[in-house]
């Protein structure tokens, strides 16, 4: 399960865009918030590329092509993955739910069952503490 998701809204791209469609995904989920020359967006426009063409995500040429160190690419996946938006299987990278669509599914049922617990709870702080809910 994810340690931090952060959900932001933003209006959707005037236009139909695949570039700005994925740029619109990545500041909804706070992926680009403090993001000033982008590597997050990058990283992972390069990633969802790589798994539409089945090919390899390799953080070695990635480093190259955004002028990132190894590290940096590394620490960015990491990002992604502790947002709950790629896993790691073995030594593969992929998105958690096989598509961008089903990711965001298995995201939103996560944060439902966060707000379903946090919501029992609170009922009870409530009835403790003496609260009246309407």
């Amino acid at each position: 399960m994810m340690e931090k998701i952060i959900i932001r809204r933003r209006l959707p791209p005037r236009t139909k865009d695949l570039e700005s469609d994925i740029r619109w995904i990545c500041e909804c989920l706070g992926l680009s918030e403090r993001d000033k020359c982008k590597p997050v967006y990058k990283i992972f426009h390069e990633i969802l590329f790589s798994l539409s063409r089945n090919s390899r995500i390799d953080s070695n040429a990635m480093a190259k092509k955004f002028n990132l160190t190894r590290g940096a690419v590394n620490y960015h996946i990491r990002y992604l993955i502790d947002s709950g938006i790629l896993v790691r299987r073995g030594k593969r990278i992929a998105l958690r739910s096989g598509n961008l669509t089903r990711t965001l599914e298995e995201m939103q049922r996560d944060i439902n069952m966060v707000f379903e617990e946090m919501k029992r709870i609170s009922s009870e702080i409530d009835r403790e503490l003496g609260l009246e809910y309407r």
